[in-house]
């Protein structure tokens, strides 16, 4: 089957799963309100507001990120491109220097992306695309208001759940999406894994309708492309979307439960020039390192196969 029917079979069932799982969590979290089906939905629509809706909201976003991004790219990839699902969850044979290098890359990556993200966050559009602009801080704001409600930790257990619909899932979902079949797909249709990589990038930054945080988290999405691509497993590219997310959890876990001073949302504590090169020559020597390793391995990537 060739590779753009495959994305836009793909793209159909994520939005069918998205839409009827929405229907499926609402009836799910109903308990939580005293089965009363309009508050619930009054809480979709004003979290912030609406009292005791942090657990509910977590586990609906939970199940519909379980059902649309891992349970339907791994139907999809077994129906329709005959793929075993373990294929998407392997690592090398000799697993330790590989992890320890994505690990390092990640926390490399983060000094570098912090200044993209502050960057990023200062972006003006023209004159003539007021309107736009508006609506995108709007929208903006609105996103940062329900994360920070979200990520306002009351206690470990809470804490717990969240890393599980934050960190877990969508490393595992995010990555069987965006890399294990869109940035393959890709690579089907255009012949060229770089054009595939950073167009699957594109796209995991726009999916998160955060405009204000679309670049950063591209060039995240490149990363973990680059990881996949070169290693052939995406393993890799899982755990340093894992590592990324969980570990902004946890710092702001430790914030809020006063064990730490640091405030990592803090824009101001972005590095100088001259830390700012150092990471930059260090990940340079990490993504170097990482891809000479595999070329050794001569390992390929799961793109020869869709």
């Amino acid at each position: 089957m060739a590779p753009w029917l495959l994305l836009l079979i793909l793209v159909g069932y994520v939005l069918a799963a998205l839409f009827a799982l929405q229907f499926v969590g609402i009836l799910i979290i109903t308990p939580f309100f005293d089965f009363d089906l309009s508050m619930a939905m009054n809480a979709l629509a004003d979290p912030v507001n609406t009292p005791g809706a942090r657990v509910p909201l977590l586990i609906l976003q939970g199940i519909t990120s379980l059902g649309a991004f891992v349970i339907v790219p791994l139907f999809v990839a077994r129906k329709h491109l005959k793929i075993p699902v373990t294929d998407f969850f392997t690592l090398s044979r000799e697993a330790f220097l590989p992890i320890l290098l994505t690990v390092t890359l990640v926390f490399s990556f983060m000094v570098i992306n912090s200044v993209v993200i502050e960057w990023n966050m200062g972006l003006t559009l023209p004159e003539t695309l007021h309107g736009l602009e508006s609506w995108m801080q709007s929208m903006e704001k609105n996103m940062e208001r329900i994360t920070r409600y979200l990520t306002a930790f009351t206690g470990f257990g809470y804490f717990s759940l969240a890393f599980l619909v934050i960190a877990v899932i969508p490393g595992i979902g995010e990555e069987l999406l965006f890399r294990g079949l869109i940035q393959n797909l890709f690579n089907g249709a255009f012949k060229n894994p770089h054009i595939a990589i950073w167009l699957a990038a594109f796209l995991f930054g726009a999916f998160h309708f955060q405009f204000y945080g679309m670049v950063p988290r591209m060039l995240l999405g490149v990363l973990f492309g680059y990881l996949y691509y070169w290693s052939g497993h995406l393993g890799y590219a899982m755990i340093a979307h894992f590592i990324n997310n969980g570990f902004m959890l946890l710092m702001l876990y430790l914030r809020d439960a006063q064990l730490i001073s640091y405030n990592i949302e803090d824009q101001n504590a972005t590095p100088g020039t001259s830390v700012l090169l150092l990471f930059l020559a260090i990940n340079t020597a990490l993504l170097v390192g990482y891809y000479r390793y595999f070329k050794k391995e001569k390992n390929g990537s799961m793109a020869k196969s869709i």
